[in-house]
């Protein structure tokens, strides 16, 4: 046994060894993709979250995205404070605000892949209105 085996599978290569959580693994697939990295959690229920780009912080959405190894989704890295989505979760219900981890699968209505909806994002401006699918 390695002495860096953990509750998964130790891969060594080298000079060092990799520790493979299986359970996660397994745990992630089930559930429709995100990053082994990201704890799993239950699956919300998808919901849309409409944003106005107005007021003080209309050209900070305080979304940091990418697209994920999916290209069908962008994936919310992190939600920076203040923004519009930062105004908008201080008012959401629990089971609607974004968090990172979550998928975004449309913008605008359009499932058009992640970097199409980079591009959309990217191209909106003051007085504009962006709609989010979130998974």
């Amino acid at each position: 046994r390695s002495n860096c085996e953990g509750q998964g599978d130790a891969i060594e290569s080298g000079q060092g060894c990799e520790v493979v959580d299986i359970d996660m693994l397994k745990a992630v697939e089930q559930g429709g993709g995100g990053s082994p990295l990201a704890s799993p959690r239950r699956r919300r229920p998808p919901f849309e979250v409409e944003l106005v780009r107005s007021g003080v912080h209309w050209r900070t959405l305080g979304l940091l995205v990418s697209p994920d190894d999916n290209p069908k989704y962008l994936i919310v890295d992190d939600i920076w404070e203040p923004s519009l989505i930062s105004e908008y979760n201080n008012e959401a219900s629990e089971a609607q605000k974004v968090r990172t981890g979550d998928m975004i699968t449309a913008v605008n209505n359009e499932a058009v892949g992640g970097e199409a909806m980079l591009e959309i994002i990217q191209s909106s401006g003051k007085g504009q209105t962006l709609k989010f699918k979130i998974e």
